[in-house]
């Protein structure tokens, strides 16, 4: 199974085994899930500039260079 359980004859020494590995893994995960919020968090504030104009001059260019090629 882990390697953090030892197999033995005691079925309650067992479990809380068991049990001490799934709580490990619990403080990972809620770990994990308070970095993943911090990020989307961090991400939502990030201002993204409005390149709607530089991209409609751009493609004039392109408009203009290749109907001037033909």
């Amino acid at each position: 199974m882990d390697d953090d359980i030892q197999d033995g004859d005691d079925p309650a020494e067992a479990f809380d085994q068991l049990r001490a590995v799934i709580e490990g893994q619990d403080r990972e995960l809620a770990l994990l899930r308070r970095a993943l919020e911090g990020l989307a968090a961090e991400r939502a504030h990030i201002d993204v500039p409005d390149y709607t104009e530089t991209l409609g001059r751009m493609q004039q260019s392109v408009d203009a260079t290749a109907t001037g090629s033909r």
